[in-house]
């Protein structure tokens, strides 16, 4: 007996083998700093949610709620709180499975003794081979099963499962700044229609000034039947503008409500048009804060988990030993049941060897590398996809900059046109068409200034999105 458990200790001892490479964590080769000369704050924003370095309460409130209420979120919540599940079945077969099986049983049989020369008394003539038994028994057995992880492939599975489960964290920050940004690049072009409606809107009031003018001019033979028919189609035409901005303001309302889990008919946002530029993010953070972005963090996670099905992979190819084990009670009378005479034990000890599979285990090991190497693939390619994320968000920014300047520039100048039109216009000096030329040619400039601010906030949504949702003004 003392060298029965010897044996077993000695397996248990040796449980520490692992087969299969080690993993490393990929090496990226990382800039030293960003290309071109880009706009850089003079001081780094240092807030607790990216989103705060707007000071836009509206927005602040907009946040929280979707963080609380998204449905999106919900899920990717739920998938971590699934994987770690998993990774807890699988920790699970890491330890010994003990199992309480009670039974009684109750068997009527008919059996026929064969070689009856072997019994020792003389059996009477006419006796029957045929016997009918009664069996009855009542068990309380305690059932054992250990598979001694000799080569590491529960380890293997396991530690899978748990680099599964910090993936999935890591999309979950991912959905999290994915929804934090969308709902934010949505918002502020929203509040891009409003500024570009207010602008419509008093454009329509004075066109509407302009066309009663002239239809009084003309009454009074002032002005000609054409000045009046251009101030007319001008007057239109804006208001035909205003009511495609107010159409695509209303379905960017259903877009952000749907961001925010909220029916769109229950979702109303106030006018709110954009009033200034928005913050400056440093561009001088450096590039390896690009490392830390959710979603490259996810793929990395994805590999180091197919690498160590690898590992499971290789431990496949070797033997796989269990221990086997019973303590309990067998009786077949109640009234014996659990006595010290109707113990019950045994043990043992299975190994399991393939011998041939057809290819089996060598293909799986195969398709654990090709595995592998596809996670190791497309995280390269989201690194590099990263790069170019972060060095066109800030392009954007640096060219919007200037654009937004020139045109704002623009818009003045073509203002005091239009002013000096309607001026000389009234005096008689020149027509109206004049008049309706500088008019719209101010208006366009205005809403191409709008749409370049409103670019300028998307841009900077989109930068910070590229950089991971964080920046540190230090290495």
């Amino acid at each position: 007996m003392i060298r029965d458990f010897t044996f077993i200790f000695a397996f248990i001892v040796v449980a520490g083998c692992r087969v299969g490479p080690s993993y490393e964590p990929p090496c990226v080769e990382v800039p030293e700093q960003w290309k071109g000369e880009h706009v850089v704050s003079e001081q780094c924003p240092s807030v607790e949610n990216w989103w705060e370095v707007f000071g836009d309460k509206t927005l602040d409130e907009l946040e929280t709620y979707a963080i609380y209420h998204s449905p999106n979120l919900y899920v990717a919540l739920e998938r971590v709180a699934s994987a770690r599940a998993t990774a807890g079945i699988s920790r699970a077969d890491l330890f010994p499975q003990v199992t309480l099986n009670p039974s009684t049983t109750s068997t009527g049989l008919l059996y026929e003794f064969l070689g009856l020369q072997a019994f020792p008394v003389h059996l009477p003539p006419g006796f029957s081979n045929l016997v009918r038994i009664h069996q009855r028994t009542y068990e309380l057995p305690v059932n054992l099963n250990y598979e001694l992880d000799l080569w590491g492939r529960l380890r293997s599975q396991f530690e899978s499962n748990l680099f599964a489960v910090e993936a999935e964290v890591e999309d979950y920050r991912n959905v999290f700044l994915t929804l934090t940004t969308d709902l934010a690049s949505n918002y502020y072009l929203l509040r891009s229609l409003d500024a570009q409606i207010v602008v419509l809107r008093e454009a329509i009031e004075v066109r509407q000034r302009e066309f009663d003018l002239n239809q009084a001019r003309f009454q009074k033979g002032i002005a000609t039947l054409l000045d009046v028919t251009q101030a007319e189609q001008d007057y239109f035409q804006t208001k035909a503008i205003y009511d495609d901005n107010v159409r695509q303001r209303e379905i960017q309302e259903n877009v952000i409500a749907a961001l925010l889990g909220i029916p769109a008919s229950c979702f109303h946002l106030n006018e709110l048009p954009l009033d200034g530029p928005p913050p400056m993010i440093p561009a001088g953070v450096p590039c390896s804060v690009i490392l830390q972005r959710p979603d490259l963090s996810q793929l990395e996670r994805t590999m180091a988990s197919q690498h160590s099905l690898i590992n499971e992979a290789y431990a496949s190819f070797f033997p796989n030993f269990s221990l086997t084990g019973t303590l309990g009670f067998l009786s077949p009378q109640f009234s014996d049941f659990l006595r010290w005479q109707t113990r019950l034990w045994s043990w043992g000890t299975n190994l399991l060897q393939t011998v041939f599979d057809g290819g089996r285990l060598m293909s799986e090991l195969d398709l654990a590398f090709a595995n592998f190497k596809q996670a190791s693939g497309t995280y390269q390619q989201q690194v590099v996809t990263a790069f170019k994320e972060v060095e066109s968000a800030l392009s954007d920014i640096e060219w919007q900059t200037k654009q937004s300047e020139n045109l704002k520039a623009s818009y003045l100048a073509a203002q005091k046109s239009a002013d000096l039109s309607r001026s000389r216009y009234k005096n008689g000096v020149v027509n109206y068409l004049e008049v309706v030329i500088n008019e719209n040619t101010a208006l366009n400039q205005q809403q191409s200034y709008i749409n370049v601010m409103g670019q300028r906030y998307l841009s900077t949504v989109q930068l910070i999105k590229s950089l991971g949702g964080s920046w540190s003004c230090e290495e």
